[in-house]
């Protein structure tokens, strides 16, 4: 009787299993280079209207984003070396602003199942901030351990207050 209690008992721990869900794990990241111009989409930045995620896995990906990437810093810095046998880069790329004071800063990556969630925080500035007026493009560059794993954002606008009203 007591073997037949623990087989009922498995049996029900196994068929809820499949019930559950995931639990997301958190996805080590280190951010390589971030700032307020990212020429990644060419001279004449294409307008986006959401903040999206851009997703490198090799070698030439890389090379011909790098080109473009750093196409208005004169002169152009090397770009950095990574072994894309382990590593893959992810770049956040803001919305084209007219004046500065906007940042993107990603805080933690997790994955579920074969989705990754980039969570970051869209810095705006608010009443009282000193602002200059640049055509700029915030971006974070990350390097994440290499995966098949598809990328969806979650991005919070964060308003930054700056002087007394």
């Amino acid at each position: 009787m007591k073997y037949l209690a623990t087989a009922i008992v498995l049996i029900l721990l196994w068929s809820c299993e499949e019930d559950l869900p995931a639990m997301p794990v958190e996805i080590p990241f280190t951010s390589v280079d971030s700032g307020g111009s990212s020429y990644s989409l060419g001279q004449s930045a294409i307008p986006i209207e959401t903040p999206m995620l851009f997703v490198l896995r090799s070698q030439e990906e890389f090379d011909s984003f790098w080109v473009q990437h750093r196409s208005g810093t004169i002169p152009a810095p090397p770009p950095p070396e990574f072994d894309f046998t382990d590593v893959e880069l992810v770049i956040l790329l803001d919305l084209v602003r007219y004046n500065s004071g906007f940042f993107v800063k990603v805080h933690r990556v997790n994955q579920t199942g074969q989705v990754r969630r980039v969570f970051a925080d869209q810095s705006t500035p608010g009443r009282g901030c000193i602002v200059f007026f640049p055509v700029i493009q915030p971006f974070e560059m990350l390097a994440l351990p290499k995966s098949r794993a598809s990328y969806a954002l979650e991005i919070v606008v964060v308003v930054r207050e700056c002087g007394r009203s």
